[in-house]
């Protein structure tokens, strides 16, 4: 048994085939030259929206009616290439020294201890006076 022909991919086939080609058509002769833009696009700009209100008197009665009118905006993308500049250094910065203290050298000397009372014995008798 073979493969059954089946309408439905049939179909599909020969729309995708015919929309690929009209396509292709209408570039042509269009004569455009798309380089580095997308396709513009429409956005909400409700800062330029409109809006009115009319009032009416209908039999004694008052008769209010609003009509508001939604602004858009038309975006056209432009597509570029951003440089961004590379920093590079032309010239050696040689840090200053670092301030150090330098302490004083180290002198040696030798104490010989000595007697705080020179001269006088710290044994002996002497002679008290008072009252």
């Amino acid at each position: 048994m073979g493969i059954a022909w089946d309408p439905a991919s049939s179909t599909t086939t020969t729309m995708n085939t015919f929309l690929f080609f009209s396509t292709l058509i209408a570039y042509c002769s269009a004569n455009t030259v798309v380089v580095g833009n997308a396709a513009p696009y429409l956005v909400r700009a409700p800062a330029h929206d409109s809006a009115s209100i009319e009032h009416h008197r209908l039999g004694g009665n008052f008769a209010y009616s609003t009509a508001e009118a939604h602004a858009f905006a038309e975006v056209i993308p432009q597509i570029s290439t951003l440089t961004h500049p590379v920093a590079e250094t032309t010239h050696t910065h040689i840090p200053a020294p670092i301030a150090t203290h330098q302490p004083a050298p180290i002198v040696k000397t030798h104490h010989v201890a000595q007697p705080i009372f020179k001269g006088v014995p710290t044994y002996g008798t002497q002679q008290i006076t008072g009252p």
